[in-house]
């Protein structure tokens, strides 16, 4: 369970790296401003595919829906903080460590991305759980 934690959080915190790194060097030469419009928009893609995929599951009898949607729920919110937590967290790191009064303000744009990134996260891992948990009974 707590290498799980682990990987969670890397993922979360690479994907948070990953967009400072091409955001701050690459993407504004190569698609402009359209990246902020798109990286707002990620925790509604992110939940609503997490919730069709669960929607899926529950039509298709793979899951029943009355048992699982507190598991899945509880799974997707716990990574969703998760996110914005590693991502406040490395925004206000990087933000001591250049000394940028306006280092917060990526927030605007990493928080979206935690939040995102943390809502698959904990669909992948609700998921895993899941079928780990069907195996052994």
């Amino acid at each position: 369970m707590t290498g799980e934690k682990l990987v969670g959080c890397s993922i979360i915190a690479a994907a948070i790296f990953w967009r400072i790194l091409l955001l701050d060097n690459y993407l504004p030469k190569v698609i402009g401003d359209i990246y902020y419009e798109w990286a707002l928009s990620l925790p509604f893609f992110s939940f609503g595919l997490s919730a069709l995929i669960f929607i899926g599951l529950a039509i298709s009898g793979k899951i029943r829906l009355v048992k699982e949607w507190e598991p899945f729920l509880g799974s997707i919110l716990l990574w969703s903080f998760a996110g914005v937590g590693i991502a406040f967290i490395i925004i206000v790191s990087g933000t001591i460590y250049y000394d940028s009064p306006q280092g917060p303000l990526a927030l605007i744009l990493d928080g979206p991305l935690g939040v995102a990134v943390g809502i698959i996260v904990g669909l992948i891992f609700w998921l895993s759980n899941r079928k780990s948990d069907h195996s052994a009974s």
